[in-house]
């Protein structure tokens, strides 16, 4: 039996070879140095070697560390965001926190996905994801808020009625989002 794209995409993005491109386009176009602790975070957890652009931007912090500014600096609260590569800028948003409350709801909503991909009605895949929120989070949340997660998450303006609308506009967002990845998906899922 054909896997899904999301049960597939789960399985794809656990393996360095996947996870690890993201974060570090990420951080590429973002400078934000949260996406290469994310990736030592992954390796270190999954006992990955670390990548060349991984061991890049360690260097580069080592050797703003041992300049002659950071070794002068007499409060290294004001040093250290240098060292670290920190963007100066401030705003709107959390530097620690790039997606926002995204990932409260991005487990719940793949489920959603997959219930849709399987062919639940929206009803039955809405109770199956809230099963995939995290207790503080579900106990704060009802449907309408958790449905309207998981739209924003797909890009959805209008949240639709069927499970033929839903699987149209999760395509789309896939499409969007993965399409390199979803040209992979068919050629090794025949």
């Amino acid at each position: 039996m054909k896997k899904s794209f999301t049960v597939w995409l789960i399985e794809r993005l656990r393996k360095p070879d996947a996870i690890l491109p993201y974060l570090r386009s990420d951080w590429e176009g973002t400078k934000n140095p949260y996406f290469v602790w994310e990736a030592i975070d992954i390796c270190n957890t999954r006992q990955w070697e670390l990548p060349d652009w991984v061991r890049a931007y360690l260097a580069s912090c080592a050797r703003r560390m041992m300049s002659e500014d950071a070794v002068q600096a007499s409060d290294l609260r004001k040093i250290l965001p240098e060292v670290l590569g920190v963007p100066r800028k401030r705003g709107p948003g959390n530097l620690l926190k790039p997606d926002g409350d995204v990932g409260k709801y991005f487990s719940a909503a793949v489920m959603f996905a997959v219930e849709i991909e399987k062919g639940a009605e929206p009803s039955a895949a809405l109770r199956t994801a809230s099963e995939y929120l995290d207790k503080e989070v579900a106990d704060k949340i009802d449907d309408k808020t958790l449905r309207s997660h998981i739209r924003k998450l797909f890009g959805v303006k209008n949240a639709p009625r069927t499970n033929a609308d839903w699987q149209r506009e999760i395509g789309a967002w896939y499409a969007t989002s993965f399409g390199q990845i979803r040209k992979e998906y068919r050629e090794l899922s025949p």
